[in-house]
């Protein structure tokens, strides 16, 4: 079955491969509509990791908003 969160860990797990150091936690999945997870990358390579979650989420029409409290 293909939903949000399918589209949502693409992005995710290609994101995490373009750049080394690249880590992710999925906190809840429950839902069809949405995915929250917990990204975490190399602080020199923050522009580009935003870059790339930005292009990836586009890529595959996800939408993306920050949590407070990650």
């Amino acid at each position: 079955m293909i939903s949000a969160t399918t589209d949502a860990m693409s992005v995710v797990l290609v994101w995490q491969a373009l750049g080394p150091g690249r880590r992710h936690e999925v906190l809840d999945d429950r839902g069809e509509e949405f995915m929250v997870a917990r990204l975490t990358y190399p602080a020199d390579q923050a522009a580009q990791a935003i870059n790339d979650l930005d292009e990836q989420c586009d890529t595959h029409g996800v939408l993306r908003e920050d949590v407070p409290g990650g």
